[in-house]
């Protein structure tokens, strides 16, 4: 996997460079008026899922979940040691559930 270079890695940069599609954004104020009507509800109910689906294509395109495996792998061994040592000096810690 390569790295990804962008001037910006917000979500609709990321849309564009890595899935090649382009990401509606709302602000603020026409979110307010969307409430207005039902028609205006279904479009942002449509937009909110749109958004849900393409952020799962991003992290199935990027491979998220394996770096995170990865990163809880060495971070959860760290933590253990640190645990030890704050064990021993008396610091209590709630159990650990694996």
């Amino acid at each position: 996997m390569e790295l990804i270079r962008a001037r910006s890695y917000d979500f609709q940069n990321l849309v564009l460079q890595i899935l090649g599609t382009q990401a509606e954004t709302l602000t603020g104020p026409q979110m307010k008026e969307l409430f207005d009507s039902a028609k205006g509800l279904d479009f942002l109910i449509n937009w909110g899922m749109q958004h849900c689906i393409l952020n799962i294509r991003l992290v199935n395109e990027l491979q998220v979940m394996p770096l995170a495996l990865q990163i809880t792998a060495i971070a959860g061994t760290s933590l253990i040691g640190s645990r030890l040592t704050f064990s021993i000096l008396n610091f209590l810690f709630p159990p650990i559930f694996i």
